[in-house]
């Protein structure tokens, strides 16, 4: 799996060269694109170094050689090694219906749909039936201890989602400045933030 993922990701880069490689490593630390998080890959590409056949017929042989992935995946495993003693995981999901949203403050509200909203949390967010504006939400306890709830609100018309950020348990700032940072939410995406001091 990790040789896939990492294939896949970056079959159609025009090189694979040192920087990128630091930050496929870097994204495997924080689960950013690759969510089954740095143990699991550096087990993995340690795995196809030593096992020739793995890296054969991947998606890279549209651009690169064996070899030079081969190459890239040395160099992956160095910088992982390097980002030693590798974080918990970003955040932890949470069950959806055993954490009362309805009464939490908002903090913020985000640009973005049904696929940001997924793409930020890195799990597809609970149906909630009979939810009235909120159509869908995630609840993730962030590594910092904060517990947030994103809650999908559908817009209008096509392009007016928003999803709400709501803290449900720790000090507002803190959980905001928290998911912020740990998610890396551009201020671009970030359409309203309370005063939360």
């Amino acid at each position: 799996m990790a040789v896939n993922h990492l294939a896949y990701w970056v079959g159609l880069s025009p090189t694979l060269d040192d920087e990128l490689a630091r930050q496929v490593a870097a994204m495997m630390i924080e689960r950013h694109v690759f969510p089954a998080g740095p143990e699991k890959y550096h087990r993995g590409l340690c795995l196809a170094i030593e096992q020739e056949d793995m890296l054969a017929g991947q998606p890279h042989a549209v651009r690169h050689s064996t070899e030079a992935m081969r190459d890239f995946v040395r160099s992956v495993i160095r910088h992982l090694e390097a980002g030693r003693p590798w974080p918990p995981p970003r955040w932890e999901r949470l069950p959806t219906d055993e954490w009362p949203r309805a009464q939490a403050p908002t903090v913020a509200v985000l640009i973005g749909g049904l696929a940001y909203l997924h793409e930020l949390a890195g799990h597809f967010p609970d149906r909630i039936p009979d939810g009235g504006e909120v159509s869908h939400a995630i609840v993730l306890r962030l590594r910092t201890g904060e517990v947030v709830a994103l809650e999908l609100v559908d817009g209008p018309t096509p392009g007016q989602d928003r999803i709400r950020v709501k803290v449900l348990e720790g000090d507002p700032a803190a959980a905001l400045a928290s998911l912020i940072d740990l998610a890396t939410i551009p201020p671009a995406r970030i359409v309203r933030q309370e005063d939360v001091r």
